[in-house]
């Protein structure tokens, strides 16, 4: 009896030794999942890419450059714009070099945005932009495909068409065989006008998008889908994601402004499977009776593969957060980081240091940046299989960087871009496109 006591506990020992080891195994995997390539620069050292949000008719608008472009899963295309010479430019990102395959100044001198917004549909790529060149109660919208045999882009849509006058456009997303337009529209409270006196807000702005067909004459009036209802609050940060299913999915920040500084922010999360109607609001996290003056929550980015969403949000107060919903229904709501910014003085409009994606698996990947004021982290999380790799910090250095995108291809590497700051002497600071690539290293085996 002595020698089988001794016996079984040698094996368990054993045992708990050798779960130990694949357990510090499948760590040390996870944690060499990703081969982290080097940094490239992919715009020209006198170039200026620093994006001056403030300044709508001279810069971009919702942050839409630098962007990650991806057609047939080949190489990676990035947009981004040299506001020194008012440039946009298109490039094909290699192992071997940086090929330049468009580079051209605005399109139209008229338009809302001087920049264009670059979108992919059906492995096209085309340029679009809104334009102001026509009445006060019409809208124009001009769509360009790219041709990348002749670098140059053909005019496929020029519309003319009538929304609501208190409504304005900024995004274009591709949906099944027409295009979705979106934007916000101004709500008047009535029972707020007395409040102008006490500095309330009467004005309010709602989320609203429109189905623009190309079968369509132009000069007809569309047809406005309201996202939510009307009421006072405001939406803000909202972000769009056309799904492999076909349906566009929206998510965004309410605000419950009232006559004090106290308000809630909530975030929504919609999808619109038909073109016609969007999906009631759900609702996926809430900040109540804050105090901040500008919005607490100041980042949200979102990614859909199928029926699932992918939210990233940064809570100023609290840190950053990662959640999936399926079918509308939460199944994850993660800590992802306790990075905080509790910078109350910051503008209301700031440049977003969050990004998520998806593969074709399903997989998701989180980015987010660190800016300290006197040097930058960039770190990178992913979740495969169902299970989240360690944190990595996949690049850091001096000065700031901002607005990143992200994107996966089907075999696994991470595509980045980002702009970072590389002479920030000067009043506005200079800033400069830059390109990284992770590699999954158990694609393939």
């Amino acid at each position: 009896m002595f020698k089988i006591n001794i016996l079984n506990k040698c094996i368990n020992i054993f045992f708990t030794v050798w779960m130990f080891f694949l357990s510090v195994s499948a760590t040390e995997a996870r944690m060499n999942l990703f081969n982290i390539g080097h940094e490239k620069q992919i715009s020209a050292p006198d170039m200026d890419c620093n994006y001056r949000i403030e300044d709508h008719w001279k810069s971009t608008y919702n942050f839409e450059y630098p962007k990650i472009v991806t057609i047939n899963n080949g190489s990676p295309l990035i947009a981004f714009v040299d506001e020194k010479s008012e440039n946009i430019f298109l490039t094909e990102i290699s192992s071997q070099d940086i090929k330049i395959l468009y580079n051209q100044p605005s399109h139209d001198l008229n338009s809302w945005r001087r920049w264009p917004i670059i979108f992919a549909n059906e492995n096209k790529i085309y340029f679009a932009l809104f334009s102001d060149d026509v009445s006060v109660l019409s809208r124009r919208v001009k769509m360009y495909l790219f041709d990348r045999g002749n670098k140059k882009l053909n005019l496929e849509e020029d519309k003319i068409f009538k929304i609501e006058g208190r409504c304005n456009l900024w995004g274009i997303y591709p949906y099944h065989t027409d295009f979705m337009l979106i934007g916000r529209c101004n709500y008047i409270a009535l029972r707020y006008i007395p409040t102008l006196l006490l500095g309330g807000l009467p004005e309010f702005h709602h989320n609203a998008s429109f189905i623009l067909n190309s079968n369509k004459d132009s000069g007809e009036k569309l047809t406005r889908q309201s996202i939510e209802e009307q009421g006072c609050y405001k939406v803000f940060n909202q972000v769009y994601d056309v799904s492999t299913t076909g349906s566009i999915q929206a998510a965004w920040v309410r605000n419950t402004t009232t006559l004090g500084l106290k308000h809630d922010e909530t975030i929504y999360l919609s999808t619109n499977k038909d073109g016609v109607q969007w999906s009631p609001p759900i609702e996926l996290y809430s900040v109540k009776n804050t105090e901040i003056i500008n919005q607490q929550i100041n980042n949200l980015s979102l990614a859909s593969y199928g029926n699932s969403s992918f939210l990233l949000w940064q809570d100023r107060e609290k840190g950053i957060f990662f959640s999936e919903l399926k079918n509308g229904n939460k199944i994850e709501l993660t800590p992802i980081s306790d990075m905080k910014e509790i910078d109350s003085i910051q503008p209301m409009a700031v440049a977003s240091t969050i990004k998520v994606t998806a593969d074709n698996d399903g997989n998701a990947y989180v980015l987010w940046i660190k800016n300290t004021g006197s040097g930058y982290k960039l770190y990178f999380k992913a979740r495969i299989n169902g299970q989240w790799t360690p944190e990595l910090i996949i690049n850091e250095g001096p000065y700031s960087v901002k607005l990143p995108d992200m994107k996966v291809d089907k075999e696994g590497r991470v595509h980045i871009t980002y702009i970072k700051s590389i002479n920030p002497n000067k009043p506005s600071g200079k800033y400069g496109s830059f390109y990284m690539m992770l590699e999954r290293q158990d694609k393939g085996k």
